[in-house]
């Protein structure tokens, strides 16, 4: 396998993590709270292969998410693909493995996906309380996230090795 775009493997890796995110994760629950994995897996591989994996990545990804969300469809499509253009951009204009820079675009790219998901939801006339979805669900969800990627990215490097992907160049 080439350092080519694989766009096979984001449709065999996130069904499998969206089904461990609706199946085995609301049991692993922190303080009420769970890990977005395939949130993070977007973000992670986004900061290890750039922003035109990572468009694609949280394309598929949120189109999963939409599929299992009684959400209308689109809103985490759109939201997860802005969270790997933020990533990839990210991963792509710092350098990868500083850890600091990683966890700080965590944050910008869980908050970001939260507060777009609950701009599109609202725009679609769903009613959104932003003070108290932000104070209790969007802050704690991504330190939750930004606690959890250093775990995440090891697992999605393994794996980018494994299928044979090389981080781009510079």
């Amino acid at each position: 396998m080439t350092s080519e775009t694989n766009l096979y493997l984001p449709l065999f890796v996130l069904p499998f993590v969206a089904f461990l995110q609706s199946t085995i994760l609301p049991h692993l629950e922190v303080v009420g709270l769970r890990l977005d994995l395939v949130l993070l897996t977007v973000i992670s591989w986004s900061l290890i292969r750039g922003m035109r994996e990572g468009m694609i990545w949280g394309f598929i990804g949120g189109a999963l998410i939409d599929l299992l969300s009684a959400a209308p469809f689109g809103i985490h499509t759109f939201a997860m693909l802005l969270c790997g253009v933020i990533s990839g951009v990210g991963g792509r204009n710092v350098f990868r493995q500083n850890l600091l820079l990683s966890l700080g675009i965590t944050a910008v790219a869980s908050v970001a996906y939260y507060v777009v998901s609950m701009l599109l939801l609202q725009i679609s006339g769903w009613s959104v309380s932003w003070l108290a979805t932000f104070g209790s669900v969007v802050i704690p969800i991504a330190l939750l996230n930004t606690l959890s990627i250093p775990l995440i990215h090891r697992l999605v490097q393994n794996l980018q090795r494994f299928t044979g992907q090389k981080e781009l160049s510079w």
